[in-house]
């Protein structure tokens, strides 16, 4: 597709550094991003920010830091790469956001239904409903806006009420969007920690689908080593070794 480089926003510009230990985005290790390899860590990294450009809705710039070179880039949500000649415009200071606002009034009647669907007991009623109206706060102000990560948080946690095998995505994608937007970080713990005591018991039950949520899993434990161990040995990949 074609990007035009004046339409992107000057902000996020995630930064992509890859190197012997691997590729890391913004800090983070990208799981399975090893040294060894250094063109599939870096189409690894890119995958990623595929995912994070698809949080936003539209291309984001990265700026990507190798051991002899610096490259100002734009990535689209379809996995387009334009390499800019020139580095990215410096981002005007933005205000941090209120994490503490209450949800708009508009939003009111559907959060009632959500809430006495959950005082009925009707928690996967509940549960659907939240997933409608955080898409509908998705589509108002943007997927990382504090309004759509609040309402995607209730129904993750009303999720986990529900059913054990869907609250594990759901955990997971939340605590995935949470740490994209850089929401409070306790309650994101507690989605991450929930998100893996899921796992596990998925992973006993059904390893396949375990196998397709472990890198998911581990990308949001990066500095928790203790689970990211536990998932390592537990995941159905490491049977027999």
């Amino acid at each position: 597709m074609s990007i035009d480089p004046d339409s992107v926003p000057a902000a996020p510009v995630y930064t992509i550094t890859l190197g012997p230990q691997g590729a890391a985005i913004d800090g983070t290790p990208v799981p399975g991003a090893t040294g060894e390899d250094p063109a599939a860590a870096r189409q690894a990294a890119l995958r990623e920010v595929y995912v994070k450009a698809a949080f936003h809705g539209r291309p984001v710039r990265v700026t990507a830091k190798e051991t002899d070179a610096t490259w100002s880039m734009i990535v689209t949500p379809g996995g387009d790469v334009l390499t800019l000649s020139t580095p990215h415009p410096y981002p005007e200071p933005q205000p941090a956001p209120d994490w503490s606002g209450d949800l708009p009034a508009a939003y009111g009647p559907a959060l009632a239904a959500v809430r006495a669907a959950e005082a009925a007991d009707r928690i996967p009623e509940a549960a659907a409903l939240a997933e409608t109206l955080a898409k509908q706060a998705e589509t108002d102000h943007g997927p990382l806006h504090p309004h759509a990560v609040s309402i995607l948080t209730l129904r993750a946690w009303l999720a986990l009420r529900a059913d054990g095998a869907w609250a594990a995505e759901a955990l997971i994608e939340t605590a995935q969007r949470r740490i994209a937007a850089h929401a409070p970080p306790d309650e994101t713990a507690r989605l991450t920690h929930n998100a893996h005591a899921t796992w596990r018991l998925i992973a006993r039950e059904d390893p396949d689908y375990a196998r397709d949520l472990t890198a998911r899993l581990l990308g949001i434990l990066v500095g928790d080593d203790r689970r990211t161990a536990d998932v390592l040995r537990l995941s159905p990949d490491a049977a027999g070794t």
